[in-house]
């Protein structure tokens, strides 16, 4: 069953989500994908299409996600689909997979792809109780799903992320583009509160040309630094802008895992400089395709060092787009479910 698979994608579309590149790798791959927006059918025209669904609004949505239920089970029989991938899932009812294997014409797959941790959280339970009835569980953070839920789940898998070469490089920017986004320190994301380890680790880079873009920050001690220039969020072809137009783009995070921005920085361009999570040296050299730091007085060293050497930068960069763009596509993660699941 390697090639020529008829796949429902069950995950949101929008560009630069999870399910945008999965569907652009499935179809690379010569497959058939129809795609199935669990939240847009569940919420209605009024969900955006980000991943903030709102759970008051879910509350009031319970036909909506009842009806969205069943025309999935709908769309699993009616287009004889061979799998049925979906990403994160929080709205896909438990009976919902355990009917679709019963049915037994389709294999399933989920893919989790946020921290371990979170599935102990009341709204992300019909998550893990459906993993007992998913054939396989693609996990981003093993390590830390809890010790409750690991009996429960069928089977449960390794997956990262990864890049779209033909979407993750750099762009040229005009002239007025690239005073926008042009920077030579930048960082991509939200606050996550005073005292945090992110909100600290940028207030302790001092007098650093750094480049944020994300909300909120203006209600930040950040926002006092002359040195910090704020921009709004930045997603999609934007985010690619702003990596496109950025020397050194920092990962700080609270999470002890790959994330995306680990695979999609370098693919890009620019120099990653983030956090020595574990996994990392199995999928780019620390000091040679990427630069890791562990502390504050880390981050600001280094920091500091390939501001002031920006030859060595771009060196360490195009190793690290090199890697991404031949090892860590979409492409090879899509192989890699299907080798998983279908066991080729």
């Amino acid at each position: 069953m390697g090639t020529g698979l008829n796949i429902l994608l069950v995950t949101p579309t929008w560009e630069g989500s999870l399910g945008f590149f999965c569907q652009r790798a499935f179809r690379r791959m010569g497959h058939t994908v129809t795609e199935f927006d669990y939240r847009r059918h569940a919420l209605g025209a009024s969900y955006g299409g980000t991943v903030s669904a709102g759970w008051a609004h879910v509350a009031l949505n319970r036909l909506g996600m009842a009806l969205m239920n069943r025309r999935l089970r709908r769309t699993v029989s009616r287009y004889g689909v061979d799998l049925v991938l979906v990403v994160k899932g929080e709205l896909v009812e438990p009976s919902t997979v355990r009917a679709i294997g019963e049915e037994g014409g389709a294999a399933t797959a989920l893919w989790y792809p946020d921290a371990g941790g979170y599935l102990s959280k009341r709204s992300y339970r019909r998550i893990a109780r459906s993993m007992a009835y998913y054939d396989v569980t693609l996990l981003c953070d093993p390590a830390h799903i809890p010790e409750v839920l690991k009996p429960t789940i069928k089977r449960a898998e390794f997956l990262t992320f990864g890049c779209d070469p033909e979407y993750h490089s750099r762009v040229p920017l005009p002239p007025e583009e690239a005073a926008h986004y042009g920077s030579r320190l930048t960082f991509v994301g939200n606050p996550h509160g005073a005292g945090s380890r992110r909100d600290s680790m940028l207030v302790a880079l001092g007098d650093q040309p750094l480049t944020v873009w994300g909300n909120s920050w203006e209600r930040t001690p950040l926002a006092q630094s002359p040195s910090v220039a704020l921009r709004g969020p930045a997603y999609g072809r934007s985010m690619i802008k702003v990596y496109s137009g950025s020397e050194i783009v920092l990962n700080v995070s609270y999470e002890s895992y790959l994330i995306f921005r680990n695979f999609e920085v370098p693919a890009c361009g620019p120099l990653l400089i983030t956090e020595d999570v574990r996994d990392l040296p199995a999928y780019f050299r620390p000091g040679e395709e990427v630069v890791t730091f562990s502390e504050i007085d880390d981050l600001r060293d280094k920091v500091a060092y390939y501001l002031a050497h920006p030859d060595q930068a771009r060196a360490i960069a195009r190793r690290g787009q090199a890697r991404a763009h031949g090892e860590h596509t979409f492409v090879h993660r899509m192989q890699q479910v299907l080798a998983t699941v279908f066991g080729q």
